[in-house]
């Protein structure tokens, strides 16, 4: 499995070696293309290609080794990970090729989140999905979002089962009206308070919005709040949620945002690039048993065009080649 997928990995990875790169372009207008290439200078094709993937392998290895040791220390803060390693591999691998982010960025987004505490894998995994669902929707940093997360889930004493009802509730909040950092600002210094006289998350999200639509900064918003739960009690934020026009959960305006985003150039970019490193991992999990056969497979594809990539290729290749 991992000859068959080296052969299918194999130009890409050759094409984005500087040293392969400059010997092609020399080539191309007198034979055209790489076939011919190969054909003409076979020595040249297969040291550059030996060395391509030799290359990859220790990336691969060292991608992967970045991976399995932030999985692994997810159980420190989460007893329910612990022997699930392969189980949140896999998520994170999940998340990585839908979001455009690399697998190393989601694996620290979750050791964030389980140190904020969560009660379970799953609560994590739905956890880490909400929180790219709203980087992907509103450009902001992850460590931003994961923080607002954390300190709202804390303060209204709710569950990491809730985050995405949270994240797409302050998301449409926000919208339009001010950013998703400034609407986090206002939660990480109301929240305490509003938490402290009884005062719900929603009901919280209901009466910023009600400031935020009258064009409140969120400076503002915070001042105005503190003081009217100071002089007024539960009962004066009570009639400001109250006048809020906004209805929605959020779910669907930032389901339908982040799916806009994710359908820009650049997103279609960061998947295929996120999807292409999904392979070097699992071909770094893989690489030191496989060395030989991924080696032989690499003979294999150079023999198409020369025919005989064991009489020309370099001894060095043909060594590996033969383990």
């Amino acid at each position: 499995m991992a000859g068959t997928r080296l052969d299918s990995l194999f130009y890409e990875l050759e094409l984005r070696t500087e040293g392969f790169e400059k010997s092609l372009e020399k080539s191309r207008g007198s034979l055209g293309d790489l076939g011919d290439f190969i054909k003409s200078k076979p020595v040249v094709a297969a040291g550059a290609l030996g060395a391509a993937l030799l290359a990859v392998g220790v990336k691969a290895t060292e991608m992967a080794a970045e991976v399995d040791k932030g999985v692994r220390q997810i159980g420190a803060s989460l007893p329910d990970a612990v022997g699930r390693v392969d189980e949140l591999k896999a998520a994170a691998e999940a998340l990585s090729i839908e979001f455009g982010v690399s697998q190393a960025e989601i694996v620290k987004a979750m050791q964030a989140i389980a140190r904020g505490g969560v009660g379970s894998v799953d609560e994590l995994t739905a956890a880490t999905r909400a929180v790219a669902t709203v980087v992907r929707a509103t450009g902001e940093d992850t460590s931003v979002v994961v923080g607002i997360l954390d300190k709202t889930l804390d303060a209204f004493g709710l569950s990491a089962a809730d985050s995405e009802r949270i994240l797409a509730k302050l998301f449409v909040t926000a919208q339009g009206r001010t950013n998703f950092a400034e609407m986090g600002q206002i939660f990480e210094r109301l929240a305490p308070i509003m938490a402290g006289i009884g005062i719900d998350f929603e009901t919280t999200a209901a009466a910023a919005a009600t400031l935020i639509g009258k064009g409140d900064t969120a400076r503002v918003v915070i001042q105005k709040l503190s003081q009217t739960a100071d002089k007024q009690g539960t009962e004066g934020i009570r009639r400001l949620a109250a006048q809020s026009t906004i209805a929605s959960d959020g779910l669907k305006e930032l389901g339908e945002q982040a799916d806009r985003m994710g359908q820009t150039l650049e997103a279609q970019q960061a998947t295929i690039r996120q999807r292409f490193n999904a392979a070097l991992i699992d071909l770094g999990n893989t690489i030191l048993p496989v060395a030989t056969s991924a080696m032989q497979a690499f003979a294999r594809v150079v023999d198409v065009f020369t025919g005989a990539v064991g009489r020309r290729a370099p001894d060095a290749i043909v060594a590996l080649a033969e383990g």
